[in-house]
């Protein structure tokens, strides 16, 4: 009986992803697809690239394409039901979602002060002599902090976590959504959650999660001293962010935070401080010939910034293997994207230009790969 409920949901998640390929033929369909999961392509792109690439971004971006068609399937029934009928959820625009979602909110009797006032600005109090820190956004990704090692410490979820604690809600984002929609697409969307921000206000979001999270930082240097034996001095913010803030610390520290149980770091400095937080360590490095800058942590883990989408799908499948880029004759479907002139357009890179282009890209390969290592060895020893 068991074995039989195993092969049924089977082929209910085959015919949900068959049937999302199929919608994934439509051009509109399509480009709200990669809104909505703000996947890593231009609005234009093709149905071919796509699907080439679904494989791809479930086993190397932790894309759950079986998960994501079980979403728009449930949500496409209820649409479907109603009038004027509509059979592509993604089509919806969940208007009447957002627009409740705002009534609640006007409702509230904190609306009016959210709505005409920002957050409060920090002052000398609480920074020192070191108050250019609070209300100023440096720019981090420069020249100047290659080489060096960093802790990025930023809100979860940062515009919901400051929602809540505004309005007084206790709930989280999912069980919050749920309550105004039967639809499962809004839980997880990230244009669903980047308009109704810009329908309540995102500026004065933004203001109070840069309020919030500059008002830990006393409770941050606390826990991070008590419970990891690690100093994080006002003078060596490195980067502020409206929902991140970027302190440099010494190798010895990062080795420190590679080892240490941040999940329980991150839990004692929420009882601290009431919010939510991600504590990540890295390395800083930078990409030759190119504008890309890379944070590199332990255990493989390294994500790209300044990179355009285009260039962030691109190295990703060269380096995972998903590229082969001495086989340009591979079939269309098979796991490996073929590679041709159509790959160089988006990057702008012209033809005369690419066997230049894959060898840069192969050297910061090497590069990342050496880094990489030598964090490993420093963190975890020689296998």
């Amino acid at each position: 009986m068991q074995n039989l409920m195993i092969e049924e949901n089977k082929e209910i998640l085959k015919n949900n992803v068959e049937m999302l390929y199929k919608r994934l033929e439509n051009d509109d369909f399509r480009r709200r697809f990669v809104a909505h999961f703000n996947l890593p392509f231009t609005p234009n792109v093709s149905y071919k690239e796509l699907i080439g690439s679904i494989n791809f971004l479930q086993t190397q971006l932790n894309f759950n394409i079986f998960e994501i068609a079980e979403l728009i399937e449930h949500d496409c029934a209820i649409a479907s039901s109603m009038e004027p009928k509509d059979e592509s959820a993604l089509n919806l625009s969940y208007e009447e979602v957002h627009e409740s979602i705002i009534k609640f909110f006007k409702r509230k009797k904190e609306w009016k002060c959210f709505e005409t006032k920002s957050a409060p600005t920090f002052k000398q109090s609480l920074f020192g002599s070191h108050e250019k820190y609070a209300n100023h956004v440096k720019g981090f990704y420069n020249e100047e902090n290659v080489s060096k090692y960093f802790v990025s410490i930023d809100l979860k979820s940062a515009n919901w976590q400051s929602l809540k604690k505004f309005f007084n809600i206790n709930q989280s984002f999912e069980e919050f959504i749920s309550s105004f929609t039967d639809y499962k697409l809004p839980l997880t969307s990230k244009a669903f959650r980047a308009k109704m921000g810009g329908k309540i206000s995102q500026r004065n979001i933004l203001s109070w999660n840069k309020y919030n999270l500059l008002n830990s930082v006393g409770q941050m240097t606390t826990v991070f001293k008590e419970h990891a034996n690690v100093e994080l001095c006002i003078k060596n913010i490195a980067g502020i962010y409206a929902d991140e803030i970027i302190f440099e610390v010494s190798l010895n520290d990062f080795v420190i935070l590679n080892k240490i149980n941040r999940d329980l770091l991150s839990q004692i400095l929420k009882d601290k401080t009431g919010f939510s937080f991600h504590i990540e360590p890295f390395k800083l490095i930078k990409f030759n010939n190119t504008k890309i800058y890379v944070k590199v942590g332990n255990n493989g883990k390294y994500s790209l910034k300044y990179a355009s989408k285009q260039e962030t799908l691109f190295w990703y499948k060269l380096w995972s293997g998903w590229i082969n880029i001495g086989d340009f004759n591979v079939p269309e479907f098979n796991n490996i994207i073929e590679l041709n002139s159509e790959d160089y357009e988006p990057l702008k890179v012209k033809q005369e230009n690419q066997k230049i282009y894959r060898d840069n890209v192969e050297i910061q390969q090497m590069i990342l790969l050496n880094e990489l290592d030598k964090i490993n060895m420093m963190i975890n020893g020689p296998e």
